[in-house]
């Protein structure tokens, strides 16, 4: 599709079919992608995966009202450096599952400060592979209070140093924690975790798998697990830690 068939299309059903964005896509016409009505389209999952766009900034006024799954939105673009441009959407899916996963030069997710989270119920993988990511600190005002799967949303964050930023989710619904931070390999403490209501998590397993930094497990100590069906391998891999002691207290009977 040439500038002129687009311009063509646009005006005179001032919609695009999904068909025809895709190709766009596949074509790398991403500047172009700024003149297309996107509001009938319900299920853009997948869209952009591993495609090179390097700016959202052409996507900063679609209409995302329609939109129903989102899933692997923008997974494995190896180009992707910022998430500008989607500041202001309203995404309606309760699903975000690995939207950004394997976005490996992504190295802020400041302009997600003020997505609202208050209705999605799963957003593992959300970021995972995101191997530049440094810190989570843009997020502290997400409300997760309905999200129920957190697995894996943060896993091979390899240079993620530090929690701060989730102190004060409220994961209380959270059922499934599965390798959530797994593979942080500089992720030196656990501090920031401390006050998290982790009662109905069912599911552990992997969830700090491979953090070879931490030596302490300080901030675990109020954890109550007593719902805990799947521990398996939580810490498996975290070479440098010296003590179970913060996990004295928990109950793990049902596991």
């Amino acid at each position: 599709m040439n500038k002129k068939e687009l311009i063509n299309l646009l005006t005179d059903s001032k919609t695009i079919s999904i068909k025809d964005l895709k190709k766009m896509i596949k074509e790398e016409k991403f500047e172009e992608l700024k003149y297309c009505d996107v509001s009938n389209i319900k299920d853009f999952s997948y869209l952009f995966k591993n495609s090179k766009i390097k700016s959202l900034e052409p996507l900063k006024d679609w209409n995302m009202e329609n939109c129903l799954n989102c899933d692997g939105m923008f997974e494995h673009c190896l180009n992707l450096e910022s998430l500008e441009g989607i500041e202001n959407w309203k995404l309606k899916p309760r699903f975000l599952r690995s939207m950004f996963a394997k976005c490996e030069k992504l190295k802020t997710l400041e302009p997600l400060r003020n997505w609202d989270m208050s209705k999605k119920y799963s957003i593992g993988g959300m970021f995972s592979g995101c191997k530049s990511l440094i810190d989570l600190k843009p997020l502290k005002n997400w409300d997760v209070q309905n999200v129920y799967c957190f697995d894996f949303m943060f896993s091979g964050c390899i240079n993620l140093e530090s929690l701060e930023g989730l102190e004060n989710w409220n994961v209380s619904k959270g059922k499934d924690f599965k390798g959530m931070f797994a593979r942080c390999k500089k992720l030196k403490s656990l501090e920031g975790l401390e006050n998290w209501n982790v009662s109905k998590g069912d599911t552990f397993s992997q969830m700090f798998s491979g953090c070879l930094n931490i030596k302490t497990l300080e901030g675990l100590e109020n954890w109550n697990t007593s719902e805990g069906i799947d521990f398996n391998d939580m810490f498996c891999n975290c070479f440098n830690l010296e003590s179970l002691e913060g996990l004295k207290n928990w109950d793990v009977s049902k596991g």
